[in-house]
């Protein structure tokens, strides 16, 4: 048996924010022309549609 108390409910997910200069700079770096979107994206480590709607 757990030792400690279930909890139904889910932990409620925290959205992660960007500044503008982070924004503008990512979309700069997947523009170059040795990267692509998707391994800029992948650098960053955030959603490659994210980085796309950011262009």
């Amino acid at each position: 048996m757990p030792t400690h108390p279930t909890n139904n409910q889910a932990e409620p997910k925290v959205r992660k924010t960007y500044t503008k200069e982070f924004k503008t700079q990512a979309v700069a770096l997947a523009r170059r022309p040795e990267m692509s979107f998707r391994q800029a994206a992948a650098d960053l480590g955030i959603n490659e549609s994210m980085l796309r709607t950011w262009a």
